[in-house]
């Protein structure tokens, strides 16, 4: 297979990784490229041990529009190199399968699965596999048990090549959103890919590249990643939508014949809403002449920000984003709206649930929120508060997403205790979830880096950090993986400028 491009040619070798087999494919491209700024270079890129250099290839404090982090750099590298130990030694366990050495993955076996999957059969999630790449590569240097970061994130890649979505062709590079335990490989079903792990793998695999791997002159993250982009994402996302608009749906699976006529063909997940990731995507390929790929990433990108504003409208408070929208195109409805609550939802029967009983998604009996600030949603400050640190045009005053973040820090600075759900309707907490939840508490800290103080933002790092001596512990995959990512965004040391990346991607002639 050879993928080509109009103009003067150039070759442009990657590896695109078939069936478990590595094939060399060519690319052609324009003759002209970008040369790099004189002051940019790979070496500015990361090195987390070497943090006294971290301004050079972060976002300045000027430039992200604040002035104020919590403490000194010093004390939040020392800070995060401690959580991250912990983390590793509760969460980082070998997938010992053979002829897979030195793979990993994230446990999450003391978690509840969603569905009440049996823990004796799958030990993690592309999810988890994710956070466990993203959190690493951003770890650069950073020794555990005689095992680099790189190491680990490289025994993750290996857990993701292993477990490809069983609803799209090997090559997509999409990866199940089950992961076997090792005594199960290979017996049990590891089902479709989740949407929100897709993206993260792919960003963190070209992070990893810029990097490590620009340096050491090879491509495997790469050669990864750009599969993702050209063949597996496009999977995740519906182009034909009543609106005209392109909806990043919940994972390929949505695109199978048995739901390509339900309500779930134009269903959406907001936490999955990775602003940066698309507009990064659009500018990787942009930059490497996949014009027409570009563009639906920037499409993408674009309509994404158009359907927070439709569900924003939708609710009491316009910081209440749900957890699932959809397009009701049953109804001739053009506009996303936050999915509907409980069973039989519209009391017509019109509409052909995933199951029979009649909810949403991931509703029941006991449980109906799909359509509330629920536990996909508490991930909404952070996912799409990201695009402010890594895009400065993004934080134009006014904006989509400064409104939503700006709107959301106010509605949390006037919460005493934050929940795990509230009810879209009203704003307030269903009787029945009224629980404190600290995921959701760490994820809104990060929007103390925008509108905060520095009192805010100290005292949130001093809450986040007192949770430390109970990482690991029964249910608290969750609690501890978004913890240390807001300690990373909140400390500033992953907010890495989108341009600054994009003109250090060396293209070879």
């Amino acid at each position: 297979m050879t993928l080509k491009k109009k103009g003067k040619i150039r070759a442009f070798i990657i590896s695109l990784l078939i069936i478990g087999t590595v094939i060399p494919v060519y690319i052609y491209m324009t003759n002209e490229k970008d040369d790099l700024p004189s002051s940019l270079s790979t070496d500015a890129f990361i090195t987390f041990s070497n943090h006294e250099s971290l301004q050079n290839w972060t976002m300045t404090g000027e430039k992200r529009g604040i002035s104020h982090y919590p403490y000194s750099l010093n004390k939040r590298v020392s800070d995060l190199q401690s959580w991250y130990t912990n983390y590793v030694n509760a969460y980082f366990k070998p997938w010992s399968i053979s002829g897979m050495e030195g793979a990993y993955y994230v446990d999450q076996t003391g978690s509840i699965f969603p569905g009440d999957l049996d823990p004796d059969n799958y030990c993690s999630t592309s999810e988890g596999i994710s956070y466990g790449m993203l959190i690493s590569v951003y770890m650069a240097g950073t020794i555990v048990n005689n095992i680099s970061a790189r190491q680990y994130f490289d025994g993750l890649f290996k857990t993701y090549l292993a477990c490809k979505s069983e609803n799209s062709p090997a090559n997509s590079g999409l990866m199940a959103w089950l992961v076997p335990t090792p005594a199960q490989y290979g017996k049990v079903s590891i089902q479709g890919s989740a949407t929100d792990g897709d993206l993260d793998i792919c960003y963190a695999l070209l992070l990893a590249h810029l990097n490590w791997e620009q340096k050491d002159n090879t491509t495997r993250y790469f050669d990864a990643a750009m599969n993702l982009l050209i063949r597996g994402l496009p999977r995740n996302i519906i182009h034909d939508a009543p609106n005209r608009r392109y909806v990043l749906t919940i994972g390929d699976w949505i695109k199978s014949q048995l739901l390509s006529n339900s309500h779930l063909k134009y269903s959406t997940r907001f936490s999955d809403y990775g602003l940066d990731r698309l507009l990064f995507f659009h500018k990787i390929l942009l930059k490497l002449e996949f014009i027409d790929e570009a563009s639906l990433y920037l499409k993408l990108f674009q309509d994404s920000i158009s359907n927070l504003e439709d569900v924003r409208s939708s609710g009491i408070h316009s910081a209440m984003v749900p957890d699932f929208g959809w397009i009701d195109h049953l109804n001739n409805g053009t506009s996303i709206i936050p999915a509907p609550n409980g069973p039989a939802f519209n009391g017509e029967g019109l509409y052909k649930a995933y199951e029979s009983v009649g909810y949403f998604l991931e509703g029941g009996e006991e449980w109906n929120h799909d359509g509330d600030l629920a536990q996909n949603a508490v991930r909404c400050p952070w996912r799409i508060g990201n695009i402010l640190d890594m895009d400065f045009s993004s934080k134009v005053n006014g904006s989509e997403v400064d409104r939503y973040i700006r709107d959301y820090h106010s509605w949390f600075e006037n919460q005493s205790n934050l929940k795990g759900f509230y009810d879209i309707e009203t704003g307030i907490p269903p009787l029945e979830e009224n629980w404190d939840d600290f995921s959701h508490l760490v994820m809104a800290l990060t929007t103390h880096i925008y509108f905060g103080n520095e009192i805010q933002l100290t005292n949130g790092w001093d809450t986040i950090m007192a949770n430390q001596g109970n990482i690991g512990g029964s249910g608290k995959y969750f609690e501890d993986n978004l913890s240390l990512l807001a300690l990373l965004r909140i400390s500033g040391i992953a907010s890495w400028n989108l341009d600054s990346m994009v003109a250090s991607l060396n293209i070879i002639d």
